[in-house]
Order: C-alpha cells, then sequence, then structure tokens
C-alpha cells in the first residue's frame, strides 16, 4: 500500500456514499481504501476524518446506513472486533442490504468461515494483489455496489474481474 495522493478530508460528509468501517488494527487499511475510493470520485466518511470526539456513535452510524455504502474491510482482528460487528450488523438489519454493504478482504479469513448474515453478501479479496489490481477491483465493487456512484463511475476498469465473490 502506498500513499497515492492527498484527499481533501474536510469536505462535509452529507449525503455521502461510502462509509468506511474497521477494527482499529486495520486502520491503515482503512485510511487506504478511503484514499482509493475518494481519488475516484466516491464521498467517502471515515471516522478518524470526519468525526469528533463526542459525537453519538449510534446516530453517526444510523446516518451511514441511510445515507450509502458500508465498506469493511475484512480481517480476522475484523471479525474479532465488537465494534465493526456493530456496524456490519446495523447495516445487515436493514431491508435490500445488496448495495449497501462492501465487504473488502484485507487479509486471509478464518477457514471456518464468516458470521451468518455476512458470508451471504458478496465480498472483494484484494489482499495479495499488485496495488493497481486491488485499486481496480475495489473501484469496481465501489462502483457496483454504490447506491449513488460517482459521475464517470467505470464498473469494469479492465482488472481480471471485478474479485467479487462469496
Amino acid at each position: 500500500m502506498t500513499d497515492r495522493a492527498t484527499v481533501d478530508t474536510t469536505a462535509p460528509t452529507a449525503g455521502w456514499q461510502v462509509f468506511i468501517s474497521y477494527a482499529g488494527p486495520d486502520r491503515t487499511w482503512a485510511e487506504w481504501t478511503a484514499r482509493t475510493l475518494a481519488e475516484d470520485g466516491f464521498q467517502v466518511a471515515l471516522d478518524l476524518w470526519d468525526w469528533r470526539v463526542g459525537e453519538r456513535l449510534d446516530e453517526r452510524l444510523g446516518d451511514a446506513a441511510r445515507s450509502g455504502v458500508l465498506v469493511l474491510p475484512l480481517s480476522p482482528d475484523c471479525l474479532a472486533s465488537p465494534w465493526a460487528e456493530a456496524e456490519w450488523s446495523t447495516v445487515l438489519a436493514k431491508p435490500d442490504v445488496r448495495g449497501r454493504l462492501l465487504p473488502v478482504e484485507i487479509e486471509p479469513l478464518p477457514a471456518d468461515g464468516l458470521p451468518s448474515g455476512l458470508s451471504a453478501v458478496p465480498s472483494v479479496r484484494i489482499f495479495g494483489l499488485p496495488e493497481e489490481e486491488a485499486v481496480s477491483r475495489l473501484v469496481s465493487a465501489g462502483c457496483v455496489t454504490a447506491i449513488r456512484s460517482p459521475p464517470g463511475c467505470s464498473r469494469d476498469r479492465g482488472g481480471s474481474g471485478d474479485g467479487r465473490g462469496g
């Protein structure tokens, strides 16, 4: 993962298209994911960039769940995090989960599989890929999943498939 560019993190988050949920140890991946999607035109919310200390987590999560797609960098740490579980569970509880949740596999996951509900949502696997292919898969999956894709969002950026699979 490299720093591709500087992203304006001061833009207002009202009406965001993508909210990044992550476990603490996955912060670097969360920031890479946020920058990558922002550089491709997605309006991105990341707690580090957009939330202030003291804001009500439940209200912000509700806003995020109603406003767009929850991107979930999946790792064993994420699967063990009660905070991450609360965030993805909020989205899974909504009708029409398709188009509201995008799990992104950033590390190999346990052989015993994903928790129920989460296992039914298609994911995109980016770990172990060259950065250019990881970017292509992430953005393509974001375009397919997003409720409101950025203008010019390409659903096929020329990677070897969109990387989505269950």
